[in-house]
Formats: structure tokens, sequence, C-alpha cells
């Protein structure tokens, strides 16, 4: 007779601890990927966009700077406005992903800068993840791909603006 047939108990005994040893080793990697997935939550990507835009009819010199933690601060430096405000969540992840998203586009060769006397000028900056990329464009000479983020800013500008009246 073997030592297990003797023994009933032993089995069930050494089945239990592996089992207990088992369902231990699962739940403490399903904790170390849960912290993981919490910190990475809590530490999000830091970014950073501005849009200065001057010329127009008017004359306008604006100003919007927006933060990844959707702080905006606004200043008109023509009518001496300056706001400070919190972006809705909507416009926060909506302008969180163009930034994340944003490629700089360069000027093709051969091509010449558009002057118009009236059109808006725009300088955008836009920082994410410690890199920085920085472009200017013209109402004329705008490339698709910044119209959708300079849309975007400039409606938070008119938001703020609004606030501050």
């Amino acid at each position: 007779m073997t030592l297990f047939q003797h023994r009933p108990g032993l089995i069930t005994l050494i089945l239990m601890v592996s089992l207990i040893q088992l369902l231990s080793a699962c739940q403490n990697n399903g904790q170390v990927n849960n912290t993981e997935d919490a910190l990475s939550s809590q530490t999000p990507t830091k970014w950073s966009v501005s849009l200065h835009t001057s010329g127009g009819l008017r004359g306008e010199n604006k100003n919007i700077a927006v933060d990844h933690q959707g702080v905006a601060q606004f200043t008109n430096s023509r009518s001496k406005i300056t706001e400070t405000g919190q972006i809705s969540t909507v416009n926060l992840n909506r302008l969180a992903e163009m930034v994340k998203n944003y490629t700089p586009t360069t000027a093709k060769k051969g091509s010449k800068a558009a002057s118009c006397r009236d059109c808006y000028y725009y300088v955008i900056s836009v920082e994410y993840d410690g890199n920085v990329n920085r472009q200017q464009s013209t109402d004329l000479n705008m490339d698709d791909s910044l119209k959708p983020l300079i849309g975007v800013l400039k409606k938070i500008s008119s938001e703020l603006e609004q606030q501050s009246k």
C-alpha cells in the first residue's frame, strides 16, 4: 500500500494548500495590475496648448492657453480682458485627443507665405510629454489639420470672453 492510501486526508490537505497558494498568487497579480492601472490613470500625460490670434478687420490680439487639467487662461490685449476658468470635460477630452495627435506641418518648398491685410494670424504652441512644437499660420495658408484645433481653442476663447462681460 502506498502512503496516500493510508492517509486520504493528506491528499486533501495537499490539494487545499495548492489551491490556496494558487488563489493567493492570482489575487496578488491582480493587485499589482490594479495598482499599476490606478497609478497610470492618476498621472496623466502633461500637455498644454496655446494660441495667439492677431489681425482681422478689428486688429485683434488674443491669447488662450489650456493645460492638461483643463485650466484655461484667456487674454484680450485690445479690450484689456483677462479671464481664467475651467473648461468643460467635453472640451478637455476633445482637446487632449487633438494635442496628443498633433503633428506640425511644414511649408512646402517653393510655396510663398500668403499675406493678407485683413486675415487672422495664428501662432500655436503645443507641448505634449515634454516635446514642444510651434507653428504659424494665417487664414489663407492654414493646413486642414490645424483647423479643428484652432477652432476648439477659438470656441474656448469666446466662452471665457463672454464670462468676463
